[in-house]
C-alpha cells in the first residue's frame, strides 16, 4: 500500500497547506467537469463550509447496525466511540498516514495470515516490496509523484507502461483481478455456516452479542453469481462465527 500508494488524504494535505491552485486543478480531474470540480474546491476553500463538512456524523459501521445487538452497542458506547481508536488516523499529510499504514498491526496480521495460509500448501512467501530501502524511498517521495491529474497509484501505473495492457494498467478498481475465493467458499459452505451459527446461538452467549437472523438470511440468499445487499459481507459472518467458537472454547454457555 505504500509502494503502490493511492495518496490517501491528498486533498486534506493540500487544504491544510493552502495549496489552492493544485487543489483546484485536481478537483477538476477528480470530479469530471468544471462545475462539480469548482463546487468541491469551494467546500474546502471556504473555511466555514470546510468545518461543517468535517463535523458531519460518520457513517455507521454496517456490522454494528446490522448484527450487534442494541444492548451491547449501548453498553459499549457505539457508534459514538466507533472512531475513538482507529488503526489508522484520518488526519495528517499523505506521508504521515502512509507511515501509520506500515506501522499498523494490520501489516503484521497480514504477514502472519499469508504465511500460515501459504505454508499449508507448501508455499514459502517472500515480500520484496517490504525492503526497508524501498519503503524509505517511497515514503519520502513528494505527494505529486503519488497522485496527479486525478490518477491515484501513479507510481506503479507509470512503472508498468509497456508492461501491462493499457486496460489493466489504467483501471481504477480490482474487480475480477483475482479469483473470488472467499465468495465461492462462502457459497460452497453456506449450509455448514448456517448450522454453526444456529448451534452457537443455542449453546453459547452469542445471541446476547449478535443478531444472528440477518446473517442466516444473508447466507440463505447467497448464490455464486449474486451477493445480497444487506449491509453484511463475508467478514461480518466470519466475525460472528469466530466469536461463537471463542465462547465455546472458553466455556461460556447460553444463559
Amino acid at each position: 500500500q505504500l509502494v503502490t500508494s493511492q495518496a490517501s488524504g491528498v486533498f486534506d494535505e493540500y487544504t491544510n497547506q493552502k495549496k489552492w491552485k493544485v487543489l483546484f486543478t485536481e478537483m477538476q480531474y477528480v470530479r469530471g467537469n468544471i462545475f462539480r470540480g469548482t463546487l468541491a474546491f469551494l467546500r474546502r476553500r471556504i473555511t466555514p463550509i470546510n468545518r461543517i463538512m468535517k463535523m458531519r456524523k460518520p457513517k455507521d459501521d454496517p456490522y454494528q447496525t446490522a448484527v450487534i445487538t442494541k444492548s451491547l452497542a449501548a453498553h459499549a458506547g457505539y457508534p459514538q466511540r466507533g472512531q475513538d481508536n482507529p488503526l489508522r488516523r484520518r488526519i495528517g499529510t499523505v506521508q504521515e498516514r502512509e507511515l501509520d499504514v506500515i506501522q499498523s498491526p494490520h501489516v503484521v496480521y497480514r504477514l502472519e495470515d499469508s504465511a500460515l495460509g501459504a505454508g499449508s500448501y507448501g508455499v514459502d512467501y517472500r515480500y520484496p516490496l517490504l525492503d526497508i530501502r524501498l519503503l524509505q524511498f517511497c515514503l519520502n517521495l513528494p505527494t505529486e509523484q503519488k497522485f496527479k491529474h486525478g490518477i491515484a497509484r501513479r507510481m506503479i501505473r507509470l512503472a508498468t507502461i509497456g508492461v501491462l495492457p493499457e486496460m489493466v494498467r489504467t483501471r481504477s478498481d480490482k474487480s475480477r483481478a483475482t479469483v473470488p475465493t472467499v465468495h465461492i467458499r462462502m457459497v460452497r459452505d453456506k449450509d455448514a455456516l448456517i448450522v454453526k451459527l444456529e448451534t452457537s446461538q443455542k449453546s453459547t452467549q452469542l445471541g446476547t452479542y449478535a443478531n444472528l437472523n440477518p446473517l442466516i438470511e444473508y447466507l440463505g440468499l447467497l448464490e455464486a453469481e449474486t451477493q445480497p445487499d444487506a449491509g453484511i459481507n463475508a467478514n461480518t459472518v466470519m466475525r460472528a462465527i469466530q466469536l461463537g467458537i471463542w465462547l465455546e472454547n472458553n466455556d461460556m454457555p447460553a444463559s
